[in-house]
């Protein structure tokens, strides 16, 4: 599934798209989705009125899911798991790089 991308001309509607199309982000290691669901939790909290957030109101499909409170604590959890992920990758990279100049080294070693 591609990517949305929410910008100025996006409506709630496409926030509650893309939080919909991204509730998987514990399933992606990259982190990712992770990043995406914070950036439409964001989005959503910011257009949608306070009142609306709060309020138990009976037409609202997704009265349970997007529960104010629900939203923030998800989202939360969201950033701390894209944060883990961009740590684990950026630990991974360097152990990666080191591996070169090991081999590399040991090939030196091995002519001299």
């Amino acid at each position: 599934m591609a990517a949305m991308s929410l910008n100025s001309s996006s409506t709630r509607d496409d926030a509650i798209a893309e939080i919909k199309n991204t509730l998987g982000w514990r399933d992606d290691t990259s982190g990712a989705l992770a990043r995406r669901f914070v950036i439409a939790v964001n989005f959503y909290i910011l257009v949608t009125p306070a009142n609306s957030l709060t309020s138990q109101r009976a037409d609202t499909r997704f009265q349970t899911q997007f529960d104010h409170k629900f939203l923030v604590d998800e989202k939360n959890q969201a950033a701390s798991f894209a944060a883990e992920c961009v740590a684990r990758s950026a630990t991974s990279l360097a152990e990666r790089a080191d591996v070169p100049r090991q081999i590399s080294l040991e090939r030196i070693r091995e002519v001299i």
